[in-house]
């Protein structure tokens, strides 16, 4: 008699999770009921840019700032660059000269490579060194009062789980100092942290809390300051123009507002499954390096490098196993490259390679978590013994 077909887990939750129930019956709804294009000037156009403005006065009273600072795009992706682009126009037009950036080199590449590209256009970027687990300091950092400057800094690590200082982030902003933070990480997996709003901008990613993807939202603490990137229409003040989507602002609007609700069950909920991981592992009597903090850490991500195997076994055997997750590692025409963060926190290039980042979300409704991450560690066991026969 066949076995019954085992239905695969995703343990790559940082990566995105499913779109909830209630946020895609959201979504439904108003793309069924609500069709028109907000920027129409008759009823039907009203009743969509209605649910847009009830999207803003929810979101702004859950987060505690104000709708008006609050501006839909199509990810965090556009949002990171949206405020970055903004925010060096300001200091610009503020203060006659280019701002220095700030950031470090275990942020984001959407923050990242677009921080890049304008250091290719000749700006000063300097970037924090990290520790062990990928946290910077922004302390170690001096600012010049005749000069000006944008730190670009996250609030949780993707790929670690490192939850920064952000509070020294705030303490830096003056006059001269802007600050944009990737908030992407920390919403629904940690409290939301008021120091949030001491930054001139932060961003969130509909599809890491359960929204469609293709949604996101940026805040600005001084909307008049941000130029846009995109021009030819006057919505959201034209900060962000083009048409938006109702149906994806009041679905965003849903998942937010539920992960908010749901923060500290999920959290609970991640932190046993992640101690259940590191025990299997440990009772299997499997070698592994944790690069993951034991404190101020993301309780849904552990990242944990494997000496001794080739990194490139490990993802393809996870597979075949119907585990689904992300590695410490990209596959870029057949070689296997070390993730840029891990070796900026000083780990080697082999064991970097050897790695994966395991992340939970706080709901599977058809598995027994407990097994499956037994299975994950036997997976790895065998690994081991087919590497040292």
């Amino acid at each position: 008699m066949s076995q019954p077909c085992r239905p695969r887990i995703s343990f790559d939750a940082n990566a995105g999770v499913p779109v909830t129930s209630r946020a895609l019956d959201k979504f439904v709804e108003i793309a069924t009921n609500v069709s028109a294009n907000p920027a129409s000037n008759n009823q039907e156009g009203r009743a969509a840019q209605a649910v847009i403005e009830k999207s803003k006065l929810q979101i702004a009273e859950a987060l505690s700032c104000r709708p008006g600072e609050l501006f839909f795009t199509s990810g965090a992706t556009e949002a990171n660059n949206l405020a970055i682009h903004g925010l060096i126009g300001d200091l610009e037009q503020q203060f006659g000269q280019r701002p220095i950036l700030v950031s470090s080199k275990a942020e984001h590449p959407s923050c990242l490579a677009y921080l890049r590209v304008w250091q290719q256009r000749g700006y000063k970027l300097e970037l924090l060194n990290l520790d062990r687990h990928a946290r910077f300091d922004l302390s170690e950092y001096s600012f010049d009062d005749s000069l000006c400057y944008l730190i670009v800094a996250q609030w949780a690590n993707n790929e670690t789980g490192a939850v920064q200082n952000i509070v020294k982030c705030a303490a830096a902003v003056n006059s001269n100092v802007r600050w944009h933070c990737d908030a992407v990480q920390g919403i629904g997996k940690i409290a939301f942290d008021d120091t949030l709003l001491s930054s001139d901008s932060f961003s969130l990613s509909g599809h890491k809390f359960g929204a469609p993807k293709g949604c996101g939202l940026l805040r600005l603490k001084n909307p008049g300051a941000c130029g846009p990137m995109f021009f030819g229409g006057g919505q959201q003040n034209s900060v962000r123009p083009g048409t938006e989507s109702p149906a994806l602002a009041a679905s965003l609007t849903v998942a937010l507002l539920d992960a908010l609700d749901l923060q500290a069950s999920a959290e609970n909920i991640c932190l046993q499954w992640k101690r259940s991981l590191v025990r299997a592992l440990t009772e299997g009597d499997i070698s592994f390096i944790t690069n993951s903090p034991k404190d101020n850490c993301l309780s849904n991500t552990l990242n944990i490098s494997f000496p001794n195997l080739d990194g490139r076994m490990i993802l393809p055997a996870l597979d075949i196993e119907k585990i689904s997750l992300s590695a410490g590692s990209a596959c870029a025409s057949g070689a296997a490259l070390a993730s840029s963060v891990l070796l900026a926190s000083g780990i080697g290039e082999k064991l970097a390679q050897a790695s994966l980042r395991i992340s939970f979300r706080n709901t599977y409704p058809n598995h027994d978590v407990d097994k499956e991450v037994q299975r994950l560690a036997s997976a790895i066991n065998r690994l081991y013994k087919v590497a040292n026969p």
